[in-house]
């Protein structure tokens, strides 16, 4: 069941990529911030330290 699971998966995202595509050219409201989702850190944030970082990650429910 998994794997028939993934595979739909899979395919549906096939099927509505360039829907999205679309979307993200037409508005630009997908497109804002999607290098940052993607790890980018903004430029203002400068390098990162040399020190070890701890992140911390919560969900508010």
């Amino acid at each position: 069941m998994y794997v028939f699971y993934s595979a739909l998966l899979a395919v549906w995202l096939l099927i509505t990529l360039p829907y999205w595509l679309i979307q993200m050219g037409r508005h630009g409201k997908y497109r804002a911030g999607l290098a940052q989702r993607f790890g980018k850190l903004p430029d203002w944030l400068g390098t990162p330290p040399s020190k070890p970082i701890i992140w911390v990650h919560a969900v508010s429910v």
